[in-house]
C-alpha cells in the first residue's frame, strides 16, 4: 500500500488507544495509549486482500452506491468520476475485523464492462498483530455484500 494508506491506519490506531486511554486513566490516560498505539502501528504488518466482482450498474452510478456503503461503516477518503461514468474510484476507511474495530483502507476502481454494467476491483489493507482477524478481506467482502443488499430488488408480494 502507499504512505497515505499507511498514514490513515497509524492515525486511526492512535485515535483508538487514545480513547482506550483517556477512558482508563483520563488524560494523562490518553496521551499515553496515543504515544502507545502510534509506537504499535509502525511496528504492525499490513496485510492487504483483492476482490473483482461484476456490477449491474455503471461506474458512475456504483461509485454513488458504493461511497453510501462507506459512509455507513466509515469515511470516504477520496473519490473521482470520470467525466461521462466510464471510470470511477474510491478510497474509505471503515471498520473491519472483529466487532469492527481494526481499521481498514479499502480502494475500488469501476471500469466500464463491454456489454454493460462494471467491473470492479476491491483492494483493502489492515494492520494486523500476532492474532490475526483477517480484517483485510473481511473489509472487501463487506463492501461487496452490503452493494449487493443496497442494489438488490424489493421481493414482490
Amino acid at each position: 500500500m502507499d504512505a497515505e494508506a499507511e498514514q490513515l491506519l497509524r492515525d486511526r490506531l492512535t485515535a483508538a488507544g487514545a480513547y482506550g486511554g483517556g477512558k482508563g486513566a483520563g488524560y494523562r490516560g490518553a496521551r499515553g495509549g496515543a504515544l502507545g498505539a502510534r509506537f504499535a502501528a509502525r511496528l504492525l504488518p499490513i496485510r492487504t486482500h483483492e476482490e473483482t466482482a461484476e456490477l449491474e450498474q455503471d461506474p458512475g452510478e456504483a461509485a454513488e452506491v458504493l461511497s453510501d456503503v462507506i459512509e455507513h461503516y466509515g469515511r470516504v477518503v477520496s473519490g473521482e468520476i470520470v467525466p461521462g461514468g466510464r471510470r470511477a474510484t474510491l478510497r474509505g476507511l471503515i471498520g473491519s475485523g472483529g466487532l469492527n474495530m481494526n481499521p481498514a483502507v479499502v480502494d475500488v476502481e469501476l471500469e466500464r464492462r463491454a456489454g454493460g454494467g462494471s467491473l470492479a476491483t476491491v483492494r483493502t489493507a489492515a494492520k494486523e498483530g500476532l492474532i490475526r482477524q483477517h480484517s483485510a478481506s473481511k473489509a472487501a467482502r463487506q463492501v461487496l455484500e452490503s452493494y449487493g443488499v443496497a442494489t438488490r430488488a424489493p421481493a414482490e408480494s
